[in-house]
């Protein structure tokens, strides 16, 4: 049995960039660090699985980017399970704060597409 990709992880990489602009606030004003989700990677079988064996000897992956979002999700069948489980866990959070925005900032994207495309 394959778990199929939850709906919302269409919006994962537009939450790591409102992420990304959140931690960005953050250093800006001193009130924290960065938080970004994790996987715990002590083989670097999800680094190789992803094509990022060089990016480092830490232990743990972190998704800093939407380019690596991206590349996770394209991968998403070849993970293991509990991988899948683990960032499906891990992202939670981050739903919680960040996906009516991300839906937003995505169909808003869309609709001024189309309305250019038809005022033109």
């Amino acid at each position: 049995m394959t778990e199929n990709k939850p709906w919302r992880a269409a919006y994962w990489p537009k939450i790591i960039e409102e992420q990304m602009k959140a931690n960005f606030e953050r250093r800006r004003t001193n009130s924290g660090g960065d938080h970004w989700p994790y996987f715990y990677d002590a083989n670097s079988n999800l680094r190789k699985t992803l094509g990022m064996e060089n990016q480092g000897r830490n232990q743990y992956l972190y998704i800093n980017s939407a380019n690596i979002m991206e590349a996770i999700l394209a991968e998403w069948e070849n993970l293991p399970v509990y991988s899948r489980k683990d960032l499906t866990k891990r992202m939670k959070s981050f739903e919680n704060v960040f996906l009516m925005k991300a839906i937003y900032t995505t169909r808003k994207e869309e609709f001024d597409a189309l309305v250019a495309e038809i005022n033109s």
